[in-house]
């Protein structure tokens, strides 16, 4: 799908990952309830291949790329910021991948950690996306105009078509509507 900014798609991506996370903190939101260890694995699944394979892969290997060939330096600057909050996203999820075993065995500590670490991925995610959509994504938008928007937008279309794990972007979108659907609270709002 076409977009007039270059950064159109990925601003949609970020409602969706938003979306999955308001249903993930939902989901832990009560410590006294049992832990559905297959929806856990689903929102790390999600996690993992839609935030990080697709759409930080979208960020890092079209967009930066992109805005370092439009003069905007690799290291020192935001671009080198957002790639280590990448890593960082990607080292919380592992952790949380790797409790889900014990969890399921019952371990009281690695729920505890679980959760921990899940609190610290929502408020972390939450702020890396605000970052994004109100600096980085700005400049974007106003140095990535016409032709290179369209080859940017062409970009991102490639990196959607690919398999994530044997997964589409389309299985992984349907994913996403279940876990939000198992974990709406009733009279939750929307972050933005």
């Amino acid at each position: 799908m076409r977009h007039d900014t270059a950064t159109g798609i990925l601003r949609e991506q970020h409602r969706l990952i938003l979306r999955v996370v308001d249903a993930f903190q939902v989901a832990i939101a009560d410590p006294a309830a049992p832990v559905d260890t297959g929806r856990m694995e689903g929102f790390i699944r999600f996690f993992r291949l839609f935030t990080d394979s697709c759409h930080h892969g979208s960020e890092e290997d079209v967009l930066f790329t992109t805005m370092e060939e439009h003069g905007l330096a690799a290291a020192g600057g935001p671009l080198e910021a957002m790639r280590e909050e990448h890593r960082y996203g990607r080292s919380l999820v592992r952790t949380m991948a790797d409790a889900i075993p014990a969890i399921g065995a019952g371990d009281a500590a690695a729920r505890a950690a679980f959760t921990a670490d899940a609190a610290t991925y929502i408020g972390f995610i939450r702020a890396h996306i605000a970052r994004e959509d109100d600096g980085l994504f700005e400049l974007a938008d106003n140095h990535i105009e016409g032709p290179a928007c369209a080859r940017l937008c062409d970009a991102y279309e490639d990196v959607c078509q690919r398999r994530f794990e044997g997964m589409s972007l389309s299985a992984l979108e349907r994913l996403a509507a279940e876990l939000i659907e198992a974990h709406t609270a009733p009279s939750s709002a929307p972050h933005r």
